[in-house]
């Protein structure tokens, strides 16, 4: 049966081929992100984009290069996303695995509560000398 301008010879064809882009060795990764900082630290910006013209790489491509130190992304593997920050810092740690989390988590609950209750102490003091005036 043949449908409004495909075949079976065309979506089989379409779905074998996968066109992969240029992958590149950690020296050549080191080598544009050597250019892209020398071109910064001499014209003050533009690294990027003049690495993107020489090299042929999109600029998107090189800032994540920059980002993750020229490692890139491993194949199949997804990066863990932040929620809620903003990419802002939320406080002392924000990177390990979760269950360094939950136990700097705990830890802080304790010590929140030991100043609750320090706090309520001195409260029951300014209390007592504010009743005496």
């Amino acid at each position: 049966m043949r449908r409004a301008g495909f075949s079976l010879s065309t979506l089989t064809m379409s779905a074998k081929k996968s066109v992969r882009g240029k992958r590149y060795s950690d020296s050549e990764k080191a080598e544009v992100i050597a250019f892209v900082e020398k071109h910064d630290a001499a014209n003050g910006r533009g690294g990027k984009s003049a690495a993107a013209k020489q090299f042929g790489i999109t600029p998107v491509t090189l800032g994540a290069w920059m980002k993750g130190g020229g490692k890139g992304k491993k194949a199949g593997k997804r990066q863990p996303k932040t929620v809620g920050t903003g990419g802002k810092s939320t406080g002392p740690s924000t990177g390990g695995s979760f269950s360094q989390k939950v136990k700097e988590l705990t830890d802080l609950a304790g010590q929140i509560d030991k100043a609750q209750a320090a706090l309520a102490k001195l409260r029951q003091r300014f209390d007592a000398l504010k009743a005496a005036l």
